[in-house]
């Protein structure tokens, strides 16, 4: 069925749907042997429940009925909706013929009325007929659009009368025998981590946890809760208004895209994966980076695959844009204070021939990696807007100091007659020390070999299991 955003547009963009709901019935109707249906649809729009009382539902079907629909309309964002939100109202389809007639004679008929009676009085020989058209050549032609266009049950919002059809079993040929949807999930851009926490921690079990984390590698549990987030809900990024407290001024529903949830996910799972007490709120690019460039001396190139080659390649160039730096660091000496530096700005010992060669190599290799390519942490627009790999390494000059090293700006006294000069003074070079409790977004999403070798041991000395692809399909089972 067509989005949700196509309601936005008047008339609805509803595509070959454009018909209203006799385009649906029709739809339905071509299936001419025994299978199975499946309609994709937009969330409905809220429900006048107030209307069923023209139906002739018992209490306890519009009970049922409200049920069933709140659930697949996703009742936990009625609180987020303004009090003034037009819901969908229940239209017999025995009142079409009197809302045409409404519209036509009240509407079109009553406002040129005097029009229409001037064109009457008028001698037209041999000049073709003007005529207004009447009701029934309106009905005929222009009838269905006008109904699909301005009346929710009638087809402005398919997925309102699709889905009351169905719980109500409406349909001749078919009927429902299952509802499929993902319930909107709210997070508030101010308490990030604490909201995603929340939530695995009411969908996971903390048994699931501890054999996810066992069984995994970091990047297949890092999938296995974007999963539980983005599979099983539609998340939605939630803005309060400060005037109001608790009212939403913005809501929009949230990607990969997005810098701060992507930033505030991934420190989650770090916690989760190493079993960390709390959020590294300083988990920024530059961890990210180190972190991964750390697991390439504990990574076989050779038993890599093709897209785990490119992220290895990926980090190895960083690594070496980083090397280049520590290798035209200078020293400032002076018996009061001596330290060593790097330039405020790109200087020409930096563009060198390697260098331009390596930024080539960033360009290929950064689509590979998510967050990289999708800016959640900035580097690839550095590449995108300057097609001069020179211009590249001079733009992403004060990404890689910020990346790779702790500095100061200082003004050193320098040779005789070169006079003094901003730079960079080095306070330390950034390292990530502890291997064990380092991301690995360069492996695939895998299980933990060196677990799964341990419990294959195991289970051949007790002779539960016969091969190892069992023990393997045991794992996966369970998690």
């Amino acid at each position: 069925m067509p989005p949700a955003s196509s309601l936005k547009l008047h008339p609805p963009a509803s595509g070959i749907f454009l018909g209203g709901i006799n385009s649906v019935i029709q739809a339905l109707a071509r299936q001419r042997e025994k299978g199975e249906i499946h309609i994709i649809l937009p969330e409905p729009k809220f429900f006048d429940y107030s209307t069923l009382d023209d139906t002739l539902m018992s209490d306890n079907q519009k009970k049922y009925f409200k049920q069933v629909y709140e659930a697949i309309r996703s009742s936990n964002r009625l609180q987020y909706e303004s009090a003034n939100y037009l819901k969908a109202k229940y239209i017999p389809l025995s009142y079409q013929n009197r809302k045409l007639s409404d519209f036509y004679y009240k509407e079109l008929i009553g406002n040129i009325e005097a029009e229409i009676e001037s064109i009457k009085k008028k001698e037209r020989q041999k000049l073709p007929q003007l005529n207004y058209p009447d009701f029934e050549t309106f009905k005929l032609k222009r009838g269905e659009n006008y109904l699909a266009n301005n009346y929710d049950f009638y087809g402005k919002d398919l997925s309102t009368f699709i889905t009351y059809s169905a719980i109500t079993n409406q349909f001749i040929n078919c009927q429902l025998e299952q509802i499929s949807f993902r319930d909107n999930i709210y997070f508030d851009k101010e308490s990030l981590e604490f909201e995603i926490l929340k939530l695995i921690n009411a969908k996971m079990s903390l048994f699931e946890y501890r054999v996810s984390t066992n069984v995994m590698n970091f990047n297949m549990f890092y999938n296995k809760i974007r999963k539980l987030i983005f599979e099983e809900h539609v998340p939605k990024n939630k803005k309060l208004d400060p005037l109001k407290k608790g009212s939403p001024k913005k809501i929009s529903q949230l990607n990969r895209k997005d810098k701060k949830f992507e930033q505030a996910l991934i420190r989650v799972v770090e916690m989760l994966f190493f079993e960390k007490s709390k959020f590294d709120k300083n988990f920024d690019r530059s961890k990210y980076i180190l972190a991964n460039i750390s697991r390439l001396e504990k990574l076989d190139y050779k038993k890599l695959d093709e897209n785990e080659r490119n992220r290895y390649d990926l980090f190895r160039t960083l690594k070496e844009l980083r090397d280049s730096l520590l290798n035209n660091a200078k020293e400032h000496k002076k018996p009061s204070k001596s330290f060593k530096y790097l330039p405020n700005k790109n200087s020409s010992l930096y563009l060198t021939k390697e260098n331009e060669k390596r930024i080539k190599e960033l360009r290929n290799y950064i689509k590979f990696d998510i967050l990289l390519n999708n800016e959640v942490y900035i580097y690839h627009r550095a590449l995108k807007e300057n097609k001069n790999d020179l211009g590249v390494l001079s733009t992403i000059y004060s990404y890689l100091l910020e990346d790779f090293f702790e500095t100061k700006k200082v003004e050193p006294v320098l040779k005789k007659g070169e006079g003094q000069t901003t730079v960079n003074k080095i306070i330390k070079v950034k390292t990530i020390e502890d291997h064990k409790l380092n991301i690995d977004t360069i492996s695939d999403p895998n299980f933990n070999q060196n677990f799964i070798k341990n419990i294959i041991d195991f289970n051949h000395k007790k002779n539960d299991i016969n091969s190892d692809e069992e023990i393997i399909k045991l794992i996966e089972k369970n998690t």
